[in-house]
């Protein structure tokens, strides 16, 4: 009675009529069973009007007809002693026979070890895969279960066959067991050694299916990021499986990594990976093996300006922003540069002469097929003079610029003349750059040159006013310093931050100077500074004199850590906000997540911007105190994308200032501590910033002249700002209003 009221029930809920699905139960490994097993079949349907879900018992081995209306049906099934899993039925109008797969268990068992006074975990899970895939029908699919635990002993549920398995605890490395053999009476482990941290692990697989190689695979991990303190090459190598490429890196920091494989001449692109606490990270897709290609690069013309072959250089971006270190080679005399053993990846070319200067700098995207690249070098002839003050100087003239993609330094004579050969348009304000050590004079200017007389070339006379600085380094007793850096800075915004070093009896002197105020600061090796000095160069010929007092630094220091675990390798920067400051220092936090970051004496408030591996970066304005800080991060990060008025490195015009917690900083100063990715907006005159791994809370965006920035410390005026929320792993999107 109870099953003709189920059917009416059925039958009520559709009216596109009822079919009769006959389930069979087929257990794997196929071996005569004498005990009956009952499994429960949940059928949940699709279609949201396809009914209820319904429950069925089947018995294992036997035939079992149920009615169901048309449509599609999720199907569950579990049984005592048996593994499924979930498929999808299709009733189509006529009655018809399915085949449910469930795959026989037993017991794997193991005991746990842990390090001296830890504790033991709660939880244990079992991944497993086919060892042999190929094997035929009966290989169990891949499939993960919970185990029990008990102390330091577990026990789970898993397939019989050949597995490949991974026990994984919370928090502890992973261990992996290859080709196990379970059969009906079960399986000891043995004891599993748990330690704390993370892990990564991948696979490797060659670009021809089917090849195989009895080479040796090696897999290379290495930081993201590079901060001048690490060496560039692999931090850690491994070697991956011969028989199904498998590797792992086991008590990895938290972190941006970047993984590769190589096998003898072949090579895999470098993947990025995140580690976050202690988790483990497995990268979705394998590190592909593939055949090394040839760049052709044929520069026209084929030798330099002074007859000698080009000098090349090729280094791959590692990041969107940041490049690994450069192959370098020089070209033929048919000015034909051959490049073999690359990866697919993008690089950066630099061609200059033979000597120095790079001619030019260019970006290429090398993909399956080796390319010849064919490039044109403009070429300028210039000469000109140098003279400081109405008077001839000796030193460097760099055409371009320090640190610029393209520049071409030039010798100044004696009687400060100097020629060469440019790549630069003449009808173009150029820049230029002036080193002198005697005297010491750094100077930089925009000038264009003009056509000579003679119609032969273009004139470049660089005149510089003859003013300077001159001073002392002192300490508190009054003794001179010869052990320090002075860094000195145009308040104006038109000059680079300039360093000279003090003599032995702490004298210093730069000359040089455009009119205009500048402020100095000393640091000795001692960890000592001195407050920023400002003065005012151009009242007269007399340069100016100044004494810089250093006294033992302060400092603030604290700890980093996440919910799981200390945070090794953040940097760690503190921005005084009552005093005038030159150039921060950042500290990088230890392994134990410690730092402890200088500051300048006297210092009571500052911004502090913390910047750690793989978690969001973390402003906050806060007084300085003795106690120390402890700056907790999560696994919250958001991104903002910002749009701004076009990025210039300069204090007058308004700029995007970012503040958050009450901390100010300029939008430019993310673009090398977080990869921001910096592109034109949509808007003439504004720069599209998007900034990742950031901190959820309140943001404020503001378009302001960076020599007033401070001043949103205090306040925030409506009229210059805009406002939002950036949720946690959400998005925020702020334009300046300058930048609608």
């Amino acid at each position: 009675m109870k099953r003709i009221w189920s059917l009416f029930f059925l039958m009520a809920l559709s009216d596109r009529g009822l079919s009769a699905a006959e389930l069979f139960l087929k257990a794997l490994p196929t071996k005569p069973s004498t005990v009956a097993s009952i499994a429960i079949v949940t059928l949940t349907p699709i279609d949201p009007t396809g009914g209820e879900s319904r429950k069925v018992s089947v018995t294992v081995g036997e035939p079992s007809s149920v009615p169901l209306p048309e449509g599609s049906w999720h199907v569950h099934t579990s049984a005592a002693g048996y593994f499924s899993v979930d498929s999808i039925l299709r009733i189509r109008g006529a009655d018809e026979p399915v085949t449910l797969q469930l795959w026989r268990t037993a017991t794997l068992r193991g005991k746990l070890s842990v390090e001296k006074e830890a504790i033991f975990p709660s939880a244990l899970a079992v991944r497993w895969n086919a060892a042999d895939p190929g094997a035929g029908g009966e290989t169990p699919p891949d499939g993960s279960s919970p185990c029990i635990v008990q102390k330091d002993v577990f026990s789970c549920n898993v397939p019989l066959g050949a597995l490949n398995l991974r026990l994984r605890a919370p928090a502890y490395i992973t261990h992996f067991r290859w080709n196990v053999k379970v059969d009906a009476g079960g399986i000891d482990v043995g004891t599993l050694a748990l330690r704390h941290g993370a892990s990564i692990v991948g696979r490797v697989a060659l670009l021809s299916r089917g090849a195989k190689s009895s080479a040796t695979t090696r897999v290379f991990i290495r930081q993201v990021t590079y901060d001048g303190t690490q060496k560039r090459e692999a931090l850690l190598t491994t070697t991956a499986r011969p028989d199904n490429g498998f590797f792992e890196f086991n008590g990895v920091a938290a972190g941006e990594y970047l993984i590769g494989a190589m096998q003898e001449k072949l090579r895999s692109r470098e993947m990025s990976v995140s580690v976050k606490g202690t988790s483990e990270s497995e990268m979705n897709e394998p590190l592909v093996l593939e055949p090394p290609l040839t760049l052709r690069v044929v520069i026209d013309p084929k030798m330099d300006p002074e007859g000698r072959s080009w000098k090349i250089s090729l280094s791959a971006f590692r990041t969107e922003r940041s490049l690994d270190s450069p192959r370098q080679a020089f070209a033929e005399e048919d000015g034909v540069s051959t490049w073999n053993d690359l990866l697919p990846a993008r690089y950066l070319l630099s061609i200059g002469s033979h000597l120095r200067g790079t001619a030019l700098s260019k970006e290429i995207d090398l993909h399956d097929n080796s390319p010849d690249v064919f490039v044109t070098i403009p070429s300028t002839s210039v000469r000109g003079t140098v003279r400081l003050g109405g008077r001839p100087i000796s030193g460097v003239l760099t055409i371009g610029g320090h640190s610029a993609p393209v520049s071409i330094p030039l010798d100044v004579a004696e009687d400060g003349g100097f020629s060469g050969t440019v790549p630069f348009d003449p009808k173009s304000e150029w820049i230029v750059a002036f080193d002198s050590t005697s005297p010491p004079v750094r100077a930089t200017r925009n000038i264009r040159p003009r056509e000579t007389a003679e119609g032969e070339g273009w004139q470049l006379d660089v005149s510089l006013d003859g003013w300077g600085i001159d001073g002392n380094v002192v300490d508190a007793d009054g003794n001179p310093v010869a052990k320090a850096i002075i860094d000195i800075y145009s308040t104006d915004g038109q000059q680079p931050i300039m360093q000279v070093r003090p003599a032995a009896d702490g004298s210093f002197s730069i000359t040089g100077l455009a009119a205009g105020g500048y402020d100095l600061a000393a640091k000795s090796f001692r960890h000592e500074s001195s407050d920023a000095v400002t003065v005012h160069v151009g009242s007269d010929d007399d340069a100016t004199r100044v004494k810089l007092v250093v006294t033992p630094d302060d400092e603030i220091k604290g700890q980093v850590i996440s919910p799981m675990a200390p945070i090794a390798g953040a940097r760690v920067f503190a921005f005084p906000t009552d005093k005038t400051w030159i150039v921060a220092v950042p500290s990088l936090s230890a392994p134990d997540g410690s730092f402890r970051v200088p500051l300048a004496p006297g210092t009571r408030e500052i911004d502090l911007v913390v910047s750690p591996p793989g978690f969001p970066l973390k402003m906050v304005h806060l007084h300085v105190r003795r106690d120390p800080l402890t700056v907790t991060v999560e696994q919250n990060a958001g991104s903002l994308e910002l749009d701004v008025p076009e990025l210039r490195d300069t204090l007058d015009m308004p700029q995007g200032v970012l503040v958050h917690r009450g901390a100010v900083q300029s939008v430019m100063s993310f673009l090398g501590s977080r990869e921001a990715v910096m592109s034109h907006g949509t808007v003439t005159g504004t720069t599209h910033v998007s900034v990742p791994m950031m901190e959820p809370g309140d943001y404020a965006l503001c378009a302001v002249p960076l020599r007033s920035a401070s001043a949103l410390h205090a306040i925030l005026p409506p009229q210059d700002c805009v406002f939002g929320t950036l949720a946690p792993f959400g998005s925020l999107h702020l334009a300046t209003r300058l930048g609608q």
